[in-house]
């Protein structure tokens, strides 16, 4: 680099360097892409997938060679991140080399996607330290499907976008709030989205009508160290709908913002951090938009449950708990995931000797944003019961894996009720609930270890 002209010099703009390497964890490299990707360096990132080298990377399978249901969905996976650039699918011949060559170096699926990978967040994905780092496959998979649904998302709306687009961006307009000097009377808050190239607001889905929602909400330390974030979680589909991000934000604007966000998301549930700044923020919803939920720290006493304050203050036992909850939902595939920035951060989170954050030159906004949302989805019944009754996936069982050659009782067929029960004579609203109960627990198979 010094050998080269001065920058913004008629020679340095004629002069080129290239670089070219096979990713090899989240190193240097890793953050000097990050940067060239997000403009904040003069070099220009160029990613090439393997699949798009079709002729060099195919091989005709032979006639009884079929794809697997496993296969088929990653070749799906593939077409679309291939269609970003050609605007063609991955091939079956394409998915037979991919196998036979696995099979040739005797690689795994990581060594296979270090050498040849489909996107530029999987090359780097492999040689983490994360906390996540067994379900970064998983997580890059709900991110693709996010993408792939976006069209069917806003469908469901009635709202038409351009077909193949894999995320809507935007600002949501509302009337501004008072100055520290206006006269302030509650009024109807009803925000309208407007699409813009560069909005601050990312949206995988927009509200749909009966959805529980909720927003994590954390509030940057500082302007431009670090970036504000409202992280939104469908509830009732259990699944990430929206990101609003943005490091250029003081707290009252803000505040503003994610008020908006969910009142537009059907008067979401929002929960901030209140370290920091972010105690302004959670005043100005409360006090001064007079929002009406807003998330409650939880604390425990031997008595029992005692009502806390507004937001959530991460201490390191809180941050522990908030962390734990999050790998927990993460595992059991009760939550998904549909932001390139998130998987990207929650690839460097770590576990720091007791220190829950992002590794040195990463952040870890989203993640805690996204910890925020699954804290106050845990501690509050009505959202909690609304998610966890489905999985993005099947958890294999202790028979699946070979762990147990006895396969789980199967769950009984229907639920029986007898003349003795207690319940019987209960009001008719009060049965309709038990009754939702029973058949509830009618679904959820014997198990010896889960009970």
């Amino acid at each position: 680099m010094p050998m080269l002209p001065p920058i913004g010099s008629p020679a340095r703009k004629r002069a080129s360097i290239f670089i070219e390497t096979t990713p090899n964890g989240k190193n240097y490299f890793y953050h000097f892409w990050l940067n060239a990707k997000s403009g904040e360096n003069e070099w220009q990132p160029i990613f090439i997938p393997w699949m798009v080298a079709e002729d060099e990377y195919s091989e005709e399978p032979p006639p009884n060679w079929k794809l697997t249901r496993e296969l088929e969905a990653l070749r799906r996976s593939l077409s679309h991140e291939r269609q970003k650039i050609d605007g063609r699918d991955v091939t079956k011949a394409q998915m037979y080399w991919r196998e036979l060559e696995m099979a040739n170096q005797g690689w795994n699926e990581d060594k296979f996607s270090s050498e040849y990978p489909s996107d530029d967040e999987e090359c780097f994905l492999l040689r983490t330290k994360s906390l996540f780092k067994e379900h970064m496959r998983y997580l890059q998979k709900t991110v693709r499907e996010a993408e792939q649904n976006v069209s069917a998302e806003f469908a469901k709306r009635r709202i038409d976008i351009n077909p193949g687009v894999n995320v809507v961006r935007g600002e949501l307009k509302f009337d501004p709030g008072p100055g520290p000097f206006d006269e302030w009377k509650p009024k109807l808050f009803v925000p309208q989205f407007q699409a813009a190239k560069d909005g601050r607001l990312a949206v995988w889905s927009p509200p749909q009508v009966a959805h529980a929602y909720c927003i994590g909400i954390d509030t940057a330390e500082g302007l431009n160290r670090d970036a504000s974030v409202g992280w939104v979680l469908d509830v009732t589909a259990g699944k990430q709908v929206a990101e609003w991000y943005s490091k250029l934000t003081e707290p009252e604007p803000f505040a503003d913002a994610m008020v908006a966000l969910g009142y537009w998301y059907n008067t979401a549930t929002l929960y901030p951090e209140v370290n920091s700044i972010g105690r302004s923020v959670m005043k100005r919803m409360k006090r001064v938009w007079l929002y009406p939920r807003i998330g409650l720290e939880e604390k425990w006493d031997e008595p029992g449950l005692k009502v806390g304050k507004f937001g959530l203050m991460t201490n390191a036992d809180l941050k522990e708990e908030m962390v734990l909850k999050m790998l927990w939902f993460v595992r059991e595939r009760y939550i998904a995931i549909a932001s390139h920035r998130t998987l990207s951060e929650i690839s460097t989170f770590e576990d720091d000797d007791g220190s829950y954050e992002a590794s040195k030159g990463a952040h870890d906004d989203c993640v805690i944003a996204m910890g925020l949302a699954c804290m106050v989805v845990h501690q509050t019944p009505r959202l909690y019961s609304s998610m966890t009754r489905k999985r993005h996936e099947d958890i294999p069982s202790a028979y699946d894996l070979g762990l147990s050659k006895t396969p789980d009782a199967p769950p009984p067929l229907a639920v029986t009720v007898t003349a003795d029960d207690p319940w019987r004579d209960a009001p008719p609203e009060i049965r309709k609930i038990l009754d939702a109960h029973r058949a509830n627990a009618a679904l959820i198979p014997s198990s010896p270890i889960r009970g």
